[in-house]
């Protein structure tokens, strides 16, 4: 009889701790942070952080690079665990496939709108007759381009506009002229300034976006945070000889050793956040003009 109360003892507690986990497996902490992001100068500091202490626990990092745009995006189709981080235009653009992430975080970045080597007399953009715009995928692209238009008053514009398999691509159309403009971001923009393109355009306030999977809890808010701000720390190391040997040798020759990738992450702005929104509804590049806490998830410092 004792035996049979201890066998049932036992069996009840299992069936309690399978309960307790099925009930409790979502507040688990993360066994390790994965980040997507495109293979970009600015993104190398992300691939260099290989662990990451948050209370007393070490979590190691899993960074994946891409190419290209669409590789990115088929990939985070795939799965809602991973960090992502990309252009915050290109977020809003394709909400569609982002619809359980929201922006964390932000980084700063300028953009460049560059002429080809064979225009770098001209002062406007629409004084290259039957001109041909880049576009790399990333919404930015565009959106800068367009900005420019506006500023200039220009009306009815003929463009062509040219899908560039990816940034190398784009680099090597403009600087051979087989494109006119083209919108990048430092340091390639140093790259075509030394193949003899020109600088038509600077924007000081674009922005990369962190995007997180909604169902974070603050637990794993906060090893995001950490991870953050330990790319920040490697950012601001002095590694860049390295990094131009390692990952962009063919920029080797063109950037001085002190430059940094990037110097911080930032709590989204509600008006950079709505203005965004504001200009792709406005375009019809998106059906719904969302509300700021459909994207923004609180609580970066």
């Amino acid at each position: 009889m004792k035996t049979k109360v201890i066998i049932g003892l036992i069996c009840l507690t299992a069936i309690g701790s399978i309960v307790f986990q099925a009930l409790f497996a979502g507040s688990e902490p993360s066994q390790s942070i994965d980040v997507h992001f495109l293979n970009y100068w600015a993104n190398v500091p992300l691939r260099e952080v290989t662990d990451v202490k948050v209370d007393n626990t070490t979590l190691p990092v899993k960074a994946v690079a891409y190419d290209d745009l669409n590789t990115l995006l088929g990939a985070a189709d795939q799965t809602d665990t991973a960090l992502i981080i990309i252009d915050a235009l290109t977020f809003l653009e394709y909400h569609d496939i982002f619809t359980d992430y929201a922006i964390y975080a932000l980084r700063p970045k300028a953009s460049y709108l560059m002429v080809d080597p064979k225009h770098t007399s001209i002062e406007h953009v629409n004084d290259i007759k039957g001109a041909v715009l880049g576009i790399n995928g990333k919404a930015s692209d565009e959106y800068v381009f367009r900005t420019v238009i506006d500023m200039e008053g220009i009306i009815g514009l003929s463009l062509d506009e040219i899908a560039c398999t990816n940034l190398y691509d784009q680099i090597n159309l403009l600087t051979d002229s087989m494109i006119n403009y083209a919108v990048l971001e430092a340091p390639y923009d140093q790259y075509v300034l030394s193949r003899g393109a020109r600088k038509l355009y600077t924007f000081d306030h674009m922005f990369d976006a962190v995007l997180v999977p909604k169902s974070l809890d603050d637990h794993q808010l906060e090893q995001v945070t950490s991870y953050l701000n330990e790319a920040v720390a490697v950012s601001q190391d002095d590694k860049t000889e390295k990094w131009l040997d390692a990952y962009f040798p063919t920029l080797r020759d063109y950037l001085s050793t002190d430059y940094m990738p990037f110097e911080s992450f930032e709590r989204p702005d509600p008006e950079v956040i709505n203005q965004m929104i504001t200009y792709f509804y406005a375009t019809n590049r998106i059906d719904t003009k969302y509300a700021l806490n459909e994207i923004v998830i609180e609580g970066f410092k």
